[in-house]
């Protein structure tokens, strides 16, 4: 039996699926398998996954589409036989220790869920990072890249799988991890970057025609990586001091916000799954998710 299970969902995007399969290859763990779940696909992403010859891959193509990640991950964690799991969304990447460090970190720790920090790169280059929840939040209210989390697999047996965002107010994978707090599973915390992730809204994934942000980020992962690392590193260092010594308007306004923010979840924890508010903040959801597709370029939602 592999130690790790890694679950992709994929949905025709067959050139960001080949170099995120790449990255998960190039690990320095290798004591994986792979479940590669396509969302009803159309494209050659099948051909793409069998193209690498490596039994660890495992293709299967649902018979109808989903919308999302949400029931290919599941697919996924039926199937899957590792004692740990990971995910790697089709278009992000993984640097190469980044299963060893957090297959690490949970045998060590003995938590039931761990997760490492992600870079996100957008039309702009290096943007925001994301990694702990910010003082004075807990992982009840810290969305968490799927691709930076692994956790234990029987967390499902108390879990549960993951939910239809059609029925929800938050995108699937918070959901899920404010689910594995609730449930008081314990976290851990990598403090390494260890995934590269492009969201799709912001370069328009499925309207590129050309070179596409993560073939050019690969190359330099596979060919220089401390160079790779020195540029991510020097990149959010330049964020974290442009706030640090900025104007101290904007530092006392982003302080404040921060501050009303935890209060503001506060204060409206106790309201959250009332009906009176449920109906609205569920509105407003799939809104976003309407208007989030759209900015991939994608049809409408049906």
């Amino acid at each position: 039996m592999p130690l790790v299970t890694v679950i992709t969902a994929a949905y025709n995007s067959s050139r960001t699926l080949r170099v995120a399969i790449d990255s998960l290859r190039n690990q320095s763990f290798a004591d994986w398998e792979a479940w590669i779940v396509g969302d009803a696909c159309t494209d050659d992403s099948g051909d793409v996954v069998r193209s690498f010859g490596d039994e660890r891959l495992h293709w299967v193509n649902l018979e109808r589409n989903y919308g999302g990640q949400w029931f290919p991950n599941n697919e996924g964690l039926r199937r899957a036989k590792g004692k740990y799991v990971a995910y790697l969304s089709h278009d992000d990447l993984w640097l190469p220790d980044h299963l060893k460090d957090l297959v690490q970190l949970i045998e060590e720790s003995g938590a039931d869920f761990v997760h490492s920090v992600c870079g996100l790169f957008g039309p702009r280059g290096w943007f925001i990072c994301r990694g702990l929840p910010l003082e004075g939040e807990s992982y009840e209210d810290h969305a968490i890249p799927p691709s930076c989390c692994l956790h234990r697999r029987d967390l499902v047996e108390s879990v549960g799988y993951w939910t239809d965002p059609a029925v929800l107010t938050v995108t699937a994978d918070f959901d899920y991890t404010r689910r594995v707090y609730q449930a008081g599973k314990t976290f851990a915390f990598c403090p390494r970057f260890s995934v590269v992730k492009i969201p799709a809204p912001l370069i328009r994934l499925y309207a590129i025609q050309d070179a596409l942000p993560q073939e050019a980020l690969w190359e330099r992962i596979r060919t220089d990586l401390p160079g790779f690392e020195h540029e991510l590193l020097g990149a959010v260092a330049s964020a974290a001091a442009r706030l640090q010594w900025g104007r101290p308007a904007d530092s006392l306004w982003v302080a404040i916000r921060r501050v009303l923010g935890i209060f503001k979840r506060a204060l409206l924890r106790p309201f959250r799954d009332h009906a009176s508010t449920f109906r609205y903040r569920h509105a407003r959801f799939q809104r976003e998710r309407a208007d989030s597709r759209l900015k991939r370029g994608l049809p409408p939602m049906k």
